[in-house]
């Protein structure tokens, strides 16, 4: 009887710490960051405002979210700096004007422009409510259509 005693004490322990384990639980996975879109190269297209329509060419760098570079209309001696930010949908940023004063000299403004974005990013349609700044034409609204070259 002491046998079968022992036995059921030492079935008893183990089944006891059986039942005291926690769970394991499988870690969750955390939901992926989207990634970026890349929007570095060469594009060009057309800059439409007021106006009409323009050949517009345009050269970015990229790193990270940060984007850079300049940009050029070929047929009023427009130029100017982009700077802003890519994140997986849409891109945001500022186009600085550098261009020609009718009595000479040059003037600079501004343009914010804004517009969606895809991961195979080949073409871009951006569009900017107008130019501010020093410069003394109105513009009225831009969009700036482009293709990866």
């Amino acid at each position: 009887m002491r046998k079968k005693s022992l036995w059921l004490t030492a079935v008893a322990v183990v089944l006891a710490g059986a039942c005291h384990r926690s769970p394991i639980e499988p870690t969750p996975t955390p939901d992926p960051t989207p990634p970026l879109v890349n929007v570095a190269g060469n594009w060009s297209g057309t800059w439409e405002d007021r106006d009409g329509v323009t050949a517009f060419v345009m050269n970015l760098n990229q790193s990270g979210t940060t984007v850079t570079g300049t940009w050029e209309l070929a047929n009023f001696d427009w130029r100017g700096n982009v700077s802003g930010s890519v994140d997986a949908k849409s891109f945001s940023g500022t186009f600085t004007v550098n261009a020609p004063r009718a009595g000479g000299g040059t003037c600079t403004g501004t343009a914010a422009f804004a517009g969606p974005t895809n991961l195979g990013a080949q073409t871009l349609r951006w569009s900017s409510v107008g130019i501010t700044g020093g410069c003394s034409f109105s513009t009225g609204s831009i969009t700036v259509n482009v293709q990866r070259r």
